[in-house]
C-alpha cells in the first residue's frame, strides 16, 4: 500500500458516512472516492473515476479535519444573479399597490428604478415568488354540456323577451287609459 495522506482513520470515517447516505448524489461519490483510493491509490482512482488526484486529496483533507459538511455543494446564487431581495421587496410592494400590474410594466419599472435590465420570464417568476398570479376566467368549463348551454340561452332569452313584451303592453294598457281619461 503506497503512502498517502488518506489514512485508515480517513478510510473508516468515508465508509461510516457512506453507510448513512444513498447511492447518489456528490456527497456519496466523493466520499466513494476516498474510500476507493485509499484501497487502490489515489493515482489509479483518480484516473478511473475521470477526477484530478488533487480533488480526492482535497476531499480526503476535509474528511480527516471532520469537515465533511463542506464536501456538500451548497446552491449556488441563493440570492439571485441579477435580482437581489431589496429589487423582490420592492416588486411586492408595487404588486399590493397595484394588483392588475403586467409583467411588461414591473419589468420597466425595474430598469427605471434600478437599471437593471432582465427578461420577461425573469419579472415573472419574481411576481410569482412574491405571491402574484393572474387569475381569468374559462369562457366555458371543460365539463359543460353545450347542448344544454345552448338550450338554457334559448329559455333565457325567450323569457326575457316575454317579460319585455308583458311591461310593453302594460305600459300600452296604462296609455291607453290615461288617453281615455282625458
Amino acid at each position: 500500500m503506497p503512502k498517502t495522506i488518506i489514512s485508515e482513520n480517513t478510510y473508516f470515517l468515508a465508509q461510516k458516512e457512506l453507510k448513512k447516505l444513498r447511492n447518489e448524489g456528490t456527497l456519496f461519490k466523493k466520499l466513494q472516492s476516498v474510500k476507493l483510493a485509499y484501497e487502490h491509490g489515489i493515482k489509479n482512482t483518480a484516473d478511473f473515476l475521470g477526477v484530478f488526484p488533487v480533488s480526492i486529496r482535497n476531499w480526503a483533507k476535509a474528511i480527516n479535519e471532520g469537515d465533511i459538511s463542506s464536501l456538500k455543494i451548497g446552491s449556488k446564487h441563493k440570492d439571485g444573479i441579477k435580482i437581489k431581495k431589496h429589487h423582490k421587496k420592492q416588486v411586492k410592494l408595487w404588486i399590493e399597490e397595484n394588483p392588475n400590474i403586467s409583467i411588461n410594466s414591473v419589468k420597466k419599472m425595474l430598469e427605471e428604478n434600478f437599471n437593471l435590465r432582465i427578461c420577461r420570464s425573469s419579472v415573472h417568476n419574481v411576481m410569482k415568488s412574491c405571491g402574484f398570479s393572474y387569475i381569468t376566467p374559462r369562457k366555458n368549463h371543460y365539463k359543460q354540456d353545450k347542448n344544454e348551454v345552448v338550450k338554457f340561452k334559448k329559455n333565457t332569452n325567450q323569457k326575457e323577451k316575454d317579460k319585455k313584451l308583458k311591461e310593453n303592453i302594460g305600459f300600452l294598457m296604462n296609455l291607453d287609459l290615461v288617453l281615455i281619461v282625458k
